[in-house]
């Protein structure tokens, strides 16, 4: 039996040949691809920092705030003092009133005073309103001593300061409630510090 072979014919394999321009290509694609990533990464960074400096500054702020504010308290609450007192006419008993302690002796006068002063040199981290409030309130004080043609540094009687205190009682307790009004409403909004700012520009 004679068996017979049939050759198969089998082409030469086609090398396919790639263009040296897009490996170039290919080089170029991945650096871009890696700048971006790198250009990404660093406007995520900044970002982060920005935020995080942002943050850091209001907080500044807004414990300066809350320092002048503190100094308000106290401004509050030695005002929110009071006694009662006999007034005299002509060495005698005339009737009875009521004075912020404030104006009990000289030495607590003069201690509030340079409170109130300590708290207006703080003022450029309050409110307008505030500022006008205590604005007011040192005007009221000052005037009062004008009653008996004296600076507010000046020795004055127990007398005189009760006469002071009944005649400007109802202007400084007023400042105090207003000032009570704004803190509440204030310490509220006090993390709102573009609002606190907005406010500081002229209307």
């Amino acid at each position: 039996m004679q068996i017979f072979k049939k050759e198969i014919y089998m082409p030469n394999p086609i090398l396919i040949q790639i263009p040296p321009y897009y490996a170039i290509y290919g080089t170029l694609g991945a650096a871009v691809i890696a700048a971006c990533a790198s250009l990404t990464s660093a406007y995520v960074s900044f970002k982060t920092k920005d935020r995080e400096f942002r943050n850091d500054y209001y907080k500044k702020i807004i414990d300066k705030r809350l320092s002048a504010y503190q100094k308000v308290e106290g401004i509050i609450f030695q005002l929110s003092k009071t006694t009662s007192f006999t007034i005299l006419k002509n060495g005698k008993p005339f009737g009875t009133g009521v004075i912020c302690n404030i104006f009990q002796n000289h030495q607590d006068f003069i201690d509030f005073l340079a409170s109130l002063k300590d708290c207006l040199s703080h003022s450029v981290w309050l409110s307008h309103d505030f500022i006008n409030e205590l604005g007011h309130l040192h005007e009221n004080i000052i005037n009062s001593t004008e009653m008996f043609g004296s600076n507010p540094d000046a020795a004055l009687t127990e007398e005189q300061l009760a006469q002071m205190g009944t005649a400007f009682f109802d202007k400084v307790d007023g400042a105090r409630l207003n000032m009570e009004i704004l803190i509440r409403q204030e310490i509220m909004e006090i993390q709102d510090v573009k609002k606190f700012f907005s406010s500081l520009l002229p209307k």
